[in-house]
């Protein structure tokens, strides 16, 4: 978001720029909370921003760094400029749709463990859009429960790989089953053959 939409629109202030977002009361009420997460930072590089240049706000790359996930993807849902969201979403393989459904879904398990509410187990209402053509390795979706939490495990396994590689998700995961084998994955979504899947080979 920071670089590719900055890019894009050619304005590294864009986030606090009312034309860039469709609807006004949604920007007004995101723009309300980067001013509050603003005042309250004690960042270093917000500190210095606020003593040595008189803009209202920072830089995007500045903003993006003291607010919540949550407005983050409020703000990339409210902007109005399709070919910025496209960027975004093509650079993990996505359509929009698929990516602005994943980031809500993932905002909203960041809730239920931020809240340390029953995770493990639970039936999540909120359904994704379905990934029909991954340009990367994924699940088959035919045999998978998107209201559970698997499939959320998958979105941010898919997501990790594109941006890293060479990451360790897969092997933690492992071993905190390996850890707890009582735990019941079929519960939690888990197809029997999962780690054959090609998300996860």
């Amino acid at each position: 978001m920071n670089n590719l939409i900055s890019s894009e629109l050619n304005d590294i202030f864009w986030v606090t720029n009312p034309t860039n977002f469709i609807d006004f009361s949604t920007f007004e009420k995101t723009t309300n909370f980067i001013k509050s997460e603003i005042s309250k930072s004690k960042e270093e590089f917000i500190v210095h921003f606020g003593s040595k240049y008189s803009n209202p706000f920072p830089p995007v790359w500045m903003i993006n760094e003291v607010v919540s996930f949550g407005i983050l993807c409020t703000i990339f849902n409210n902007l109005k400029y399709r070919s910025a969201q496209k960027k975004v979403a093509s650079y993990f393989g996505l359509s929009v749709p698929v990516f602005s459904s994943w980031i809500v879904l993932l905002t909203n398990l960041r809730n239920i463990c931020g809240h340390h509410s029953r995770t493990w187990n639970r039936e999540i209402p909120l359904i994704p859009a379905p990934l029909k053509s991954p340009a990367f390795p994924w699940i088959d979706e035919t045999t998978t429960d998107p209201r559970r939490v698997y499939y959320r495990i998958c979105i941010i396994k898919y997501l990790l790989t594109t941006v890293s590689p060479n990451n360790t998700f897969t092997q933690k995961l492992k071993d905190l089953f390996a850890a707890y084998p009582t735990i019941n994955t079929k519960a939690m979504g888990f197809p029997v053959d999962w780690q054959n899947e090609p998300l996860w080979q």
